[in-house]
């Protein structure tokens, strides 16, 4: 039997590896339901969310996390850049290259990442260099850039109280809620920081949900 043709490529690149289930989960199921191919991209593997055990074993720990999510949320590949806590930029030139690297390989139709507001450094350095790698691929990947799409999520913005003036888009997750709340159970290493973010991630559901008349809802803010 033929294979079934995909619509393309979505790239999610979140700085640590449940920012993307907690902004995109229920879009990340959504996208590979609808025939696309997810490639979960994490820009830190957080060896320094506890500082009392040995960064490598943390590492581990944590990518292992990642890839059952992964697995669970039907992504194509997970990719781990390995940048270090708070240290984005210290190498910013090779970086962008790498980053630069993977949007020319995978030609994305949509990328999806962090706000730029977002009160966390590594989520606000996260945005900063996706839209700056993407500014900077040449004129032969042109055709790329004019037909990429690329969305922004919250994290630690609960409501967004101060406000963006963004284009706004609202995505039905109801039938898939439940699955992406499932997914936190996977990260055994972060069950505090979780627990502190569920309250919030309920509220936005049903916020965003009650703007398009359905359960729940993700938004999105359309950067370009």
């Amino acid at each position: 039997m033929a294979s079934k043709k995909t619509k393309g490529n979505v790239l999610i690149f979140s700085a640590h590896s449940d920012d993307q289930v907690i902004g995109a989960g229920g879009a990340m199921f959504k996208l590979k339901e609808s025939g696309y191919n997810v490639y979960n991209i994490i820009m830190c593997s957080g060896e320094k969310s506890h500082p009392w055990l040995k960064p490598e074993y943390i590492l581990k720990l944590r990518e292992e996390e990642a890839l059952e999510a992964a697995k669970s949320l039907g992504c194509k590949k997970t990719i781990f850049l390995r940048l270090k806590d708070n240290k984005f930029l210290e190498n910013k030139e090779g970086v962008l290259l790498e980053i630069s690297e993977l949007i020319k390989k995978y030609s994305p139709k949509r990328i999806y990442t962090h706000v730029q507001d977002d009160p966390h450094p590594d989520h606000a350095a996260t945005n900063n260099l996706i839209l700056e790698a993407v500014d900077r691929l040449g004129t032969e990947n042109q055709k790329l850039k004019d037909e990429l799409s690329i969305y922004a999520f919250d994290v630690w913005n609960p409501l967004n109280l101060r406000g963006r003036d963004l284009p706004r888009v609202y995505i039905d997750v109801t039938k898939y809620f439940d699955k992406k709340l499932d997914i936190f159970k996977t990260y055994r290493t972060q069950k505090i920081a979780i627990l502190t973010l569920l309250g919030s991630v309920y509220l936005r559901a049903i916020v965003h949900g009650n703007h398009i008349n359905t359960k729940y809802a993700e938004r999105f803010y359309k950067l370009k």
